[in-house]
């Protein structure tokens, strides 16, 4: 089984938010939004390099991130346009369920927090840099 596959069927099966499949190792995290990735992130910038990844909802932000991080391949139940041009632009190969303009927001807000900024992030390794500070200040949980 190639690891696309294997990574949309753990996605499924375990009712997971993200699954990270790298090599041999498998990472699944039940935690909506651009948490799991960065708390990866964190710990070591080359977590996501090579790897592929099933994303219940891909929005830019995620995008942005999973390019930074050097992701290979990426399934997303759910994709936003601008998502899935970021990924073209990147040349990381994907596969998606369905395209929403937006990706749902959080509680009663219209976008999540970080989708609400994507007008003013150009770049992975600005989305890096901004996303980090805001985790870092709390603003993303």
């Amino acid at each position: 089984m190639n690891s696309l596959t294997n990574a949309k069927k753990l996605l499924s099966k375990r009712n997971a938010e993200f699954v990270v499949v790298c090599d041999e190792a498998v990472h699944i995290s039940y935690e909506k939004g651009i948490c799991p990735i960065l708390n990866w992130l964190k710990k070591d910038r080359d977590f996501f390099n090579g790897a592929t990844v099933a994303d219940r909802s891909l929005g830019l932000a995620h995008a942005y991130l999973l390019a930074f991080g050097g992701v290979q391949k990426v399934y997303a139940s759910s994709i936003s346009p601008a998502a899935a041009k970021v990924l073209d632009q990147y040349g990381i190969e994907y596969e998606f369920g369905v395209q929403h303009q937006h990706v749902p927001g959080c509680g009663a807000h219209d976008l999540c927090m970080a989708e609400s900024i994507e007008n003013n992030v150009s770049s992975p390794e600005e989305a890096y840099v901004r996303f980090m500070e805001m985790s870092n200040n709390n603003v993303i949980h």
